[in-house]
């Protein structure tokens, strides 16, 4: 499996940067989902019989972490202390500048990235890294946000840098239990939000010291959200035991 996915991975990365070299004569939104559908195949190819479990609560297992409507609900309730580090970075920066955008727009922008980034982006970068470096939780960390880091780095270093921040967050809502079609659509609205309503640009997080606060702040959070989820399930052990 590390193997499969070290290799669909080099593929992905080559023929990214081939079709954006301009060789085919491709346009961008082409190109984002030609290499969407190549992703998402290669995940296909990975994960296989778990495919079904991505839609099914429960399932956890030594190499394979399940989800819940309960955790999932919990887990979404604290996506918006995500949302506000490029807020509070703007504050201390002042450069915050939000751009109203009407309700539908923000959807169907966010529809859009769910179809050509977020799903492709989940299914190979850590569902099928999760499934090829589990179960240690350390070693899907390092795999799964180098390579989002590796992926992104064709708009910069510092863009690179920021979405693994975002790659270091989701996966983290992944691993604690929310399921992989909320984490999507999370994602999704994230970037959305992130590009046309808290531009990262304006808020200063397209420089080093944003994107690195950006990064080390999804770092923090992440682990803060490991420890309350895990004395939430400790709490929970014990009234099972109990019972």
């Amino acid at each position: 499996m590390q193997l499969a996915f070290a290799i669909g991975f080099f593929v992905v990365t080559g023929l990214a940067e081939t079709l954006r070299q301009g060789y085919f004569g491709l346009g961008p939104s082409e190109i984002s989902g030609m290499i969407a559908a190549v992703m998402t195949l290669l995940a296909v190819l990975i994960l296989r019989g778990d495919l079904p479990g991505l839609l099914r609560p429960g399932g956890d297992d030594d190499h394979w972490p399940g989800w819940s409507w309960r955790r999932t609900g919990l887990a979404l309730f604290l996506v918006p202390l995500f949302w506000a580090l490029p807020v509070i970075w703007g504050f201390a920066s002042g450069r915050l500048d939000v751009v109203p955008m009407a309700r539908a727009d923000l959807l169907r922008l966010a529809a859009a990235q769910v179809l050509t980034v977020a799903l492709a982006e989940h299914l190979f970068l850590r569902e099928a890294a999760i499934r090829a470096f589990g179960p240690g939780r350390g070693a899907i960390y390092v795999i799964s946000v180098l390579a989002v880091f590796v992926f992104h780095m064709d708009a910069g270093a510092q863009a690179a840098l920021a979405a693994a921040g975002g790659g270091v967050f989701f996966l983290t809502l992944r691993l604690l239990g929310a399921a992989p079609v909320a984490v999507v659509l999370v994602q999704g609205l994230t970037l959305a939000l992130f590009g046309h309503v808290i531009p990262l640009e304006l808020a200063g997080i397209s420089g080093w010291a944003g994107a690195a606060f950006l990064c080390v702040g999804a770092a923090v959070l992440s682990l803060l959200l490991m420890t309350l989820f895990a004395a939430e399930n400790a709490a929970e052990n014990k009234e099972t035991r109990n019972a």
